[in-house]
């Protein structure tokens, strides 16, 4: 699917892209050339006016003359004196230069059919007639006297000018194109690679999540396939502990549902907070009062510690705050032996307000700290046979971000883990 997105917009950018180049690169030839053609016209008005001028002047018209003016002038000079034709230049018996010339007498008719007097002024046009294009230009003028001049200039290498302008225009183009097609394959590589580690990253959570749902879905199946049989056959006391045991994995089961969707809520940015202000070190008492019973009772010392100023308020949903302290100081448990101390701390900061869950446990490994927030995973596997999915931290850091916080972890000094959830300080309006 991302080969195919990424191949399509790459198609996309790079053909748009070429095609705007082509269409400007052809609107600027166009006009390039059509001024070029214009100034090309202009130079043969330019140089046949001055040749008609120096035609005039000559008292008498010789051969040597007209093949000299056509040489230097590139041109071609046909004379009629009366309708009579005489002094061919440099072309005489060319059948070509007579088709040619028919041409330009029959355009000339339509143009400016017997009038009389002559227009004074030459008549300039182009014409084509043995392929296509604009090969000749030629000026046709007419005098009182009854002498008739036609000059016709080929213009084939001007044609051909233009024909290398484009050759030469074309060849950066289609280098240029090839260079655009590769960028934006790499740019667009590039853009989705973060989509193809978002996709990787749902495909192994779906993966990790139905591993998970499969277990104690497995144990529920087969302790009711149990029970049933336990029923049958009169055995209530026996099927009553299989049934304890569909009720734990169901527990167990809802449980994780209910982290899974927490998560899945936390991904689409539709995780509700129900933000009110309160004073973190309450906040910090309470969690401490709640689980001070459950840390004697596992063989832990809980301790708590307050700055002797008072903190900054903090905005934020009560509930999730406390579920975030109370996965932090489930996993202090999780990984500490017994004995082991956890101290729960705040500061105060330029980033906001600090919770602190240390312990004196053996630590997180510098390569382990990086992967220990992703979902279900778990620095002891064997975590897992006990209810532990690998998802706390994940939650944890999630509800964090919401908050505008983070959740981050450094080591302890003299050994052990510290996890610091930091959040914003309430900021008062002005007046308040």
């Amino acid at each position: 699917m991302l080969k195919k997105t990424h191949l399509r917009l790459t198609l996309l950018g790079a053909g748009v892209t070429t095609l705007l180049l082509i269409i400007l690169s052809i609107l600027y030839l166009f006009l390039s050339e059509k001024k070029l053609r214009d100034q090309n016209f202009a130079a043969f008005c330019t140089d046949m006016r001055a040749l008609l001028s120096q035609l005039d002047e000559q008292s008498v018209i010789t051969h040597e003359w007209l093949s000299f003016s056509e040489k230097k002038e590139n041109v071609i000079i046909r004379l009629w004196d009366h309708g009579n034709e005489f002094l061919w230049g440099n072309h005489p018996g060319d059948k070509d230069l007579h088709v040619l010339t028919e041409a330009c007498l029959s355009f000339y008719e339509k143009k400016q059919p017997h009038r009389w007097p002559p227009d004074p002024d030459p008549l300039f046009f182009s014409l084509s007639v043995f392929h296509k294009g604009t090969d000749h230009y030629a000026a046709l003028y007419e005098t009182k006297d009854g002498l008739t001049v036609l000059l016709i200039r080929p213009v084939l290498d001007f044609e051909r000018q233009i024909r290398r302008q484009r050759v030469e225009w074309l060849l950066p183009i289609l280098l240029f194109s090839l260079v655009l097609w590769l960028f934006f394959w790499y740019f667009t590589g590039r853009l989705l690679t973060p989509v193809k580690r978002s996709q990787e990253s749902q495909n192994r959570f779906v993966a990790a999540a139905s591993h998970e749902l499969r277990s104690p879905l497995s144990v529920i199946l087969s302790c009711a396939e149990a029970g049933r049989r336990c029923l049958q056959s009169g055995q209530a006391k026996e099927g009553e502990r299989f049934f304890s045991t569909i009720i734990s994995e169901s527990h167990i089961l809802s449980r994780l549902i209910t982290d899974l969707l927490m998560l899945a809520s936390a991904d689409n940015h539709t995780l509700r907070l129900s933000k009110t202000v309160c004073e973190p070190d309450t906040l910090l008492l309470n969690v401490y009062e709640a689980y001070e019973p459950l840390a004697v009772q596992n063989g832990r010392l809980l301790s708590v510690s307050l700055p002797q100023q008072k903190t900054a308020s903090v905005e934020c949903d009560v509930a999730l705050i406390h579920q975030t302290l109370s996965v932090l100081i489930h996993n202090a448990f999780a990984y500490t032996p017994p004995g082991s101390r956890i101290t729960l701390s705040l500061t105060t900061g330029a980033d906001g307000v600090a919770f602190l869950v240390a312990d004196n446990g053996p630590g997180i490994p510098d390569a382990e700290k990086c992967r220990i927030f992703e979902r279900f995973y778990r620095m002891d596997p064997a975590r897992g046979q006990n209810g532990h999915f690998g998802l706390g931290l994940s939650i944890a850091a999630e509800i964090a971000a919401a908050h505008g916080g983070r959740l981050s972890v450094s080591d302890t000094p003299g050994g052990g883990a510290t996890f610091i959830l930091t959040l914003p300080v309430q900021k008062y309006s002005a007046g308040t």
